[in-house]
């Protein structure tokens, strides 16, 4: 779920729901709590990817591997450096 989703379902603004959550800025304390409660019912988990672009740090990396004859080894360096 989304915060924009999150926001319609409560009938409040997607920025409401950011500075909810956020902790930061002004939110009545009562819609605060609604909207982490709904929040935790929904399963809403921040999109870290999203907020990155925001701030123009997303904390990834980007491999880009040529992969010249898969049998010399370079398919499952490549696995292997995927999943650590």
């Amino acid at each position: 779920m989304m915060q924009s989703e999150l926001a319609e379902l409560l009938g409040v603004s997607q920025y409401t729901v950011s500075v909810a959550l956020s902790g930061k800025g002004r939110v009545s304390e009562k819609v605060r709590k609604r909207i982490l409660a709904a929040a935790k019912e929904y399963g809403y988990r921040p999109n870290k990817l999203a907020a990155g672009l925001r701030g123009a740090k997303t904390q990834t990396v980007g491999i880009i591997w040529n992969f010249i004859d898969m049998w010399a080894g370079d398919t499952i360096i490549a696995l292997n450096t995927l999943h650590h």
